[in-house]
């Protein structure tokens, strides 16, 4: 359950309190429970076993999901989301596939990224339109 990361840090998406670079694996800071983690362009997050959802890293879109636009170095919890199951992010938006099905995006969204049928950015969750479903695509990966 521990993850660990390594590689360009500009914006803390190593998840280990600073923003220093680094070419050797190093632990993500507080996280031993994680059961799938994600990467994004400048953000990571990861599910933990009680379903919910952690980020770090850049975050000037929302793409972290805890009502904000700060960066942060350490996991941080997407805020209101308790039932994750997949997990894929974009290069500034995150989704989620909840237990049953439901969608949730957040994040960049000028492009309609989000699927809610709006333009901006959310730094909270939103809903999917057209939700249920079972598997997501971002940036050409699939969220397992």
């Amino acid at each position: 359950g521990t993850v660990q990361c390594w590689g360009y840090n500009v914006s803390g998406q190593l998840g280990n309190y600073d923003n220093i670079y680094s070419t050797t694996p190093v632990a993500v800071a507080g996280l031993t429970v994680a059961t799938k983690i994600a990467l994004g362009n400048l953000h990571t997050c990861a599910i933990v076993a009680d379903g919910t959802v952690q980020c770090w890293g850049y975050n000037d879109y929302g793409q972290l999901g805890n009502g904000g636009t700060a960066e942060t170095a350490i996991p941080a919890a997407v805020t209101g989301f308790t039932s994750a199951m997949v997990l894929a992010l974009g290069g500034n938006h995150s989704c989620t596939i909840a237990t049953g099905g439901s969608v949730h995006c957040w994040g960049y969204n000028y492009n309609g990224q989000l699927g809610n049928g709006t333009a901006g950015f959310y730094t909270l969750p939103q809903i999917v339109v057209g939700s249920p479903l079972v598997s997501i695509f971002t940036n050409g990966f699939e969220g397992q």
